[in-house]
């Protein structure tokens, strides 16, 4: 089930985090922190969004900020729970970036990062529909890549 994202669904995935996620997390913020990211991913504007399994537990949030005029910057974070709501995800991601990309006055670019060795982040971007621009070399702390991906009007 996909739902409005409260502060609580942040905390939990921010905690329980998966660890490729915490992986990417790590390395491109100065410090990171679980319980700080959450309340940061509650408090930004634009969509904000949680998938709920069937036993009520948060597996992963996500959502669109508006980055520059007509960008918008997608987030995402899960739980090794993720794949739980995946095509719940995936239909809900598809859908939104329409939606959006359909309003060439607010929005002409969506926009993603991932661990450029994410195999599976960068496959479930490719099915949401981004397109894989380029390698961001030497992005992180720790020397490694981040690789951008965006759907463009």
């Amino acid at each position: 089930m996909i739902v409005p994202m409260t502060l609580e669904h942040a905390l939990y995935v921010c905690r329980n985090m998966r660890a490729l996620s915490m992986k990417s997390m790590e390395g491109t913020r100065f410090t990171y922190d679980p319980q700080e990211f959450a309340i940061n991913r509650f408090m930004t504007d634009g969509l904000k969004l949680a998938a709920i399994a069937e036993d009520g537990t948060p597996v992963g949030i996500g959502g669109l900020q508006l980055n520059s005029p007509l960008v918008w910057s997608a987030w995402v974070c899960g739980t090794d729970r993720w794949h739980e709501c995946s095509r719940e995800i995936v239909w809900k991601c598809r859908k939104t970036i329409r939606t959006m990309m359909a309003k060439p006055e607010s929005c002409h670019r969506i926009q993603a990062m991932c661990l450029t060795e994410d195999a599976g982040a960068r496959r479930y971007l490719e099915v949401v529909g981004m397109k894989w621009e380029h390698d961001m070399l030497r992005l992180r702390k720790d020397g490694g890549a981040m690789s951008m991906y965006s759907v463009i009007e």
